[in-house]
């Protein structure tokens, strides 16, 4: 497929996709622009630590039926606890589904990103999640993350356009599963076009 914003590097003969990502994307609006603005990379590094053990953990198991070590260098403890909370909701909620996929990184003419978690159910709906481990889920923010994966989704695999999402969020830290009202589908589609719009060039983010 052809691409106006792969660029090489003629060194090393590497070709690499100049787009921004799902989570550039958000800082786009007005109220994330500045989030985690003023933290040091040192504070965060801990914070990141856990975000990415428990992706791979849980990506690891989704494809192979069990667990992988945590090897990290802070809060082992927590990140077992983390997982384990996992377990016991994925355990109990996922006893029937179909072509589950997890960690797809996917691209289209203006952004990429990697969704962490999708699933067919009986009723043909696809299920969308993400899986945070803040302490605190942000779900307008998170919304508007899984509809900008669905508009990627929906661009590249074979997938009906009238196809129905379901959006859903599982946050281990609050051990808690999280589903959207319609409000807060309004709100993360308002903040969707305005992104869209940015892009396209369409509106100036200053």
């Amino acid at each position: 497929m052809f691409h106006k914003n792969i660029k090489v590097d003629e060194l090393t003969h590497k070709y690499y996709i100049d787009l921004p990502s799902v989570s550039a994307l958000l800082k786009l609006l007005p109220q994330y622009k500045n989030d985690y603005k003023d933290c040091s990379v040192e504070f965060l590094k801990p914070y990141q630590e856990r975000g990415n053990c428990f992706h791979k953990r849980v990506e690891f198991y989704i494809n192979n039926n069990f667990d992988l070590n945590c090897n990290c260098e802070y809060s082992k403890e927590l990140h077992n606890n983390l997982f384990n909370n996992f377990l016991f909701w994925y355990d109990d909620y996922f006893l029937n589904i179909n072509k589950p996929q997890t960690e797809i990184s996917l691209i289209n003419n203006y952004f990429l990103g990697t969704f962490d978690f999708m699933y067919l159910d009986n009723d043909n709906n696809y299920h969308l999640l993400d899986w945070k481990t803040n302490k605190i889920t942000n779900q307008i923010k998170t919304l508007t993350q899984l509809k900008l994966y669905e508009i990627l989704i929906k661009d590249n695999l074979n997938i009906n356009k009238n196809t129905k999402f379901i959006f859903e969020c599982f946050n281990p830290n609050e051990n808690r599963f999280i589903t959207f009202t319609n409000k807060q589908e309004k709100q993360a589609n308002k903040n969707v076009k305005y992104i869209l719009n940015i892009l396209k060039g369409e509106i100036t983010n200053e």
